[in-house]
């Protein structure tokens, strides 16, 4: 189960590199692009995850996750909307540069 996880990541991250370079604001330098948006998906998935998981522990529904389809369920519900926070991020042009 952890070896297809890591297998999955993986790909994710050798995926998201062509995807930032294609979709990054052009005023973006491509390494930081790609910085930006595995950790913004990175972060926005996992903070999205917890609050799934924490709801269900409150109503008492842990096991709501034992059907294939209801985890299908959860990962769109978590992946979709951390792809859109993070594709909104390496769109968005840089900040200019500070002053001294």
């Amino acid at each position: 189960m952890y070896a297809t996880a890591i297998a999955l990541w993986a790909a994710f991250l050798v995926v998201a590199v062509y995807y930032t370079r294609r979709d990054r604001n052009p005023r973006m330098r491509p390494l930081a692009a790609y910085l930006i948006f595995v950790t913004v998906f990175t972060v926005a998935s996992f903070v999205l995850f917890a609050a799934i998981i924490i709801v269900l522990g409150t109503l008492g529904q842990e096991h709501a996750l034992d059907s294939p389809i209801a985890a299908v369920v959860v990962l769109f519900v978590m992946f979709v909307p951390a792809f859109f926070i993070a594709r909104w991020q390496i769109r968005k042009p840089p900040p200019p540069p500070v002053q001294p």
